[in-house]
């Protein structure tokens, strides 16, 4: 069984190369995904997944839980 679920988490931000522009702000990012695994300390994500035991994955995101701010799981059932 899948379980989808939705994550907002804040991302760091950045420049490349030389600025003068100090003011950055962290992005709220939002994914869509299956859930893959989770821990103490983050959650694992990825947007497709085989039907092969055990199954493989396309694309894995690991979010760490400290840059979660909303999280919704949804039944597939």
């Amino acid at each position: 069984m899948i379980t989808p679920v939705y994550i907002e988490w804040r991302d760091s931000a950045g420049v490349e190369g030389w600025s003068e522009d100090c003011e950055l702000t962290p992005a709220i990012i939002q994914s869509v995904g299956i859930l893959v695994s989770e821990t103490e300390d983050s959650i694992t994500l990825t947007i497709s997944q085989d039907d092969n035991e055990p199954p493989k994955y396309d694309y894995l995101l690991c979010i760490p839980k400290f840059a979660i701010t909303r999280r919704e799981e949804w039944n597939t059932e």
